[in-house]
């Protein structure tokens, strides 16, 4: 076991770790139910100077992942996308989602990149919808880089404390997301 945690901990400090947190993004976006920020922090502990180029690389990997998602659910839901949702019990809010998302599209990618709703619901539902992927990728730009962003000044400022703060405050840190994102939406609403 001691050697495993060498080898992991050599990799976290290695030229490569960007790669592979890009590699684990892109899992995390795809098939992988861990989230990501679980991975994350460590990393980021570990290589405080690169703490920005993780946060880079982790949304990176996530838009490629959320990129594929698109594809499947624009050309593909049938054969993939449908028995997928219905592999990770998805099926109910993916239909509830999908109807919104043809409405206000931007705004509801927004705010499942912001919370813990699972992010497969957004991109395949985005494709299904036929949503235009411009709009879809910049939404999901601003959504989860404000997450990865966030989560590298949350680090920087915090340091190794980040980790517990994070677990103490992530429900309420949802909760100020939603609030945030209804009361945008709203404002949205009234303006437009």
């Amino acid at each position: 076991m001691g050697r495993l945690v060498e080898k992991t901990r050599a990799f976290i400090e290695s030229r490569h770790v960007l790669w592979g947190v890009f590699l684990a993004s892109l899992a995390e976006t795809t098939v992988v139910p861990i989230p990501i920020e679980v991975v994350l922090i460590p990393v980021m502990l570990a290589n405080h100077t690169r703490t920005w180029r993780i946060a880079l690389f982790t949304l990176l990997g996530c838009l490629t992942g959320a990129s594929l998602g698109y594809l499947v659910g624009y050309g593909a839901y049938e054969a993939v996308g449908e028995p997928f949702m219905s592999a990770v019990g998805a099926d109910d809010e993916f239909a509830r989602y999908t109807e919104k998302l043809e409405g206000d599209g931007f705004w509801y990618v927004l705010m499942i990149a912001l919370t813990p709703i699972p992010f497969q619901i957004a991109y395949v539902g985005a494709g299904v919808v036929k949503m235009p992927f411009l709009v879809f990728l910049a939404a999901a730009i601003v959504g989860r880089g404000i997450r990865y962003f966030g989560l590298a000044l949350l680090v920087r400022i915090l340091g190794a404390t980040a980790g517990p703060w994070l677990e103490r405050n992530q429900y309420r840190i949802a909760m100020w997301a939603t609030g945030i994102f209804i009361g945008g939406f709203t404002l949205y609403q009234v303006v437009s």
